[in-house]
């Protein structure tokens, strides 16, 4: 299998595979069918995945439990998915929280300082103590310093209602007083900090508080749940990677990005993952969360998101007693000890493809495939197929003048396994640490590179650097990563790809006119139909065969399936 060396500049592509072995799915008469995926030699740029994008939402009243410091193997967790960003909030932040210990405070700097991730920080707006929240936010900013991002009030108001927070009767137009009051207490403890909100579960208050917000705050922060979990937990793992649920997820991510490009500031995902109130087990635990984690995050970044955080918690609940846990991407297993849950192997290989910008691709065909691309700032392309059918596929990959590919390769026992997920024969080591294996290499005779993927798999390939003519390496922590830059008062500021030679990637799943509404305390997708596919610009780029269904093309906001 080794890489012919006639592969000339732009050639040389990477392939990384996420594989869970067929007898682990289920059962399926399908046969392979043939599909085609494409991306021109001009393709549109659609977008930016940003450094600093991935992050986790962590429930107000952890900074009390001593777990976010500069201890054990979590610090390296967070290193390896790059620069991030941590919010704290949640249900709780409005329960019972009230401020934080100059201990826990101290700790948090030295984790961020230890990692180069940064904070987003809530205060209690449900039962807003203005005086407290003033004392509180200066004490916060005067502790963390430019590891600060953003200051921010409350939980979802949307639901302030039927928890009792609010009398019968509060509505929208009810919520910009509410935001006035806590922002009028943050400015006199901490005036430089930028605001973020609404972080609503749902888009019915969101036009009045955009009425009000534009010009006050410096990111629009949003809750989104593919599915809810809070009234019942029948969902599957199939329905969690059905395209229908990519759709309903690219159609409401795109509304809120129109959202806050009307403000004038970025978007961010403060809360989201797969399944609401907990997840289910057996479906968001297991290695079929990894594969919806790396599709979802590629939606998110394609259209508009400029970043996302992972709520969860990280011990057996993340409300004390109230509700599971079977969704959080690093639980612990340990004084200060944590374990990478599968769906953290999603955000890891999102990281694995870096950061750049989000190219325009093609699918048509049968099956049920997801395509993401994008463009490294050295000249690069690295593109992410996942099969998410139960069928297995052979993908024919004809990249343009390339005589060959790299392959690395991801492993679990099963779709729905909870250990035993490696990428190219490695898994996170105890320490925290990760370094996938060296790359195997597979000939492309004739100009073809045939590989089979399992059912429920993923590729990525790549081409070389523009420069050197060499394929990227896999991302691995940076001793020193570089912060993300915070968000601002005024409108958002772009953010170039990082110089160091990291993997890139985009989100190419569907983006419908229109998404409805979650209900519940949550911003849940149920799908919606699409519209007009546009075509690519044709060229002498990448051309892949194989099992595929899905088209998603975004230019001028139009999409369809193929």
């Amino acid at each position: 299998m080794a890489l012919p060396k006639s592969a000339s500049l732009l050639s040389a592509m990477t392939l990384v595979l996420l594989t869970a072995p067929a007898a682990s799915a289920a059962p399926s008469k399908a046969t392979p069918s043939e599909a085609t995926v494409t991306i021109g030699a001009q393709p549109a740029v659609i977008g930016t995945l940003l450094e600093g994008f991935l992050g986790f939402s962590y429930e107000s009243t952890h900074l009390r439990t001593g777990e976010f410091d500069a201890r054990g193997n979590y610090p390296q967790l967070l290193k390896n998915l790059g620069p991030g960003v941590l919010r704290f909030g949640g249900n709780t932040v409005d329960k019972d929280f009230t401020t934080s210990s100059p201990e826990a405070l101290a700790a948090l700097r030295r984790l961020t300082d230890a990692t180069g991730w940064r904070v987003i920080y809530s205060e209690n707006g449900a039962h807003l103590d203005a005086a407290a929240v003033t004392r509180d936010v200066a004490a916060v900013s005067a502790a963390l310093g430019p590891a600060l991002t953003a200051l921010a009030c409350g939980n979802e108001p949307s639901s302030w209602q039927s928890k009792g927070y609010r009398p019968t009767g509060y509505g929208a137009d009810d919520l910009p007083a509410d935001a006035k009051r806590c922002l009028d207490a943050i400015r006199k403890g901490a005036p430089q900090v930028p605001f973020a909100g609404p972080d609503l579960a749902s888009t019915g208050m969101l036009p009045a508080y955009a009425g009000w917000a534009k010009g006050k705050i410096g990111q629009l922060d949003q809750h989104y749940y593919a599915i809810s979990g809070c009234r019942s937990k029948d969902a599957t793992a199939a329905g969690l990677l059905s395209r229908e649920r990519a759709s309903s997820a690219a159609g409401t991510i795109g509304k809120l990005s129109a959202t806050a490009a009307g403000l004038g500031v970025p978007l961010r995902l403060s809360e989201t993952n797969s399944i609401s109130c907990g997840g289910i087990a057996g479906v968001t635990d297991g290695y079929a969360s990894a594969l919806w984690m790396a599709d979802f995050l590629l939606i998110a970044a394609e259209h508009g998101a400029a970043g996302v955080n992972i709520h969860g918690g990280l011990s057996g609940t993340y409300l004390t007693g109230a509700l599971g846990n079977a969704y959080s991407p690093i639980l612990a297993d340990g004084e200060h000890h944590h374990t990478a849950a599968p769906s953290y192997y999603g955000m890891l290989l999102a990281r694995q493809l870096g950061t750049g910008k989000l190219l325009e691709a093609k699918v048509s065909g049968g099956g049920n495939l997801a395509a993401h691309a994008v463009r490294n700032a050295d000249g690069s392309t690295r593109v992410l197929l996942e099969n998410l059918d139960g069928a297995a596929a052979t993908v024919g990959v004809r990249p343009g003048e390339a005589t060959g590919v790299s392959v690395l390769t991801m492993t679990a026992p099963g779709l729905d396994a909870k250990a035993g997920v490696k990428i190219q024969g490695a898994s996170v080591a105890a320490d925290g640490s990760f370094a996938p294996g060296a790359p195997d290499h597979a000939d492309c005779p004739g100009g073809t590179c045939r590989i089979t993927l399992a059912p429920y798999s993923a590729v990525v390939l790549s081409t070389a650097h523009a420069a050197t003519g060499q394929a990227p390496v896999p991302v691995t922590a940076s001793p020193t990563p570089t912060a993300a830059p915070s968000p601002s008062p005024g409108p958002s500021t772009s953010v170039t790809a990082t110089p160091t030679p990291s993997p890139s990637s985009s989100a190419t799943a569907p983006h419908p006119t229109a998404s409805p509404p979650g209900t519940g305390g949550e911003l849940a997708s149920t799908g919606a139909d699409g519209t007009e596919l546009m075509a690519l610009t044709a060229g002498t780029g990448l051309i892949l065969l194989g099992g595929a269904v899905f088209a998603s093309q975004r230019r001028r906001g139009s999409h369809r399936r193929a």
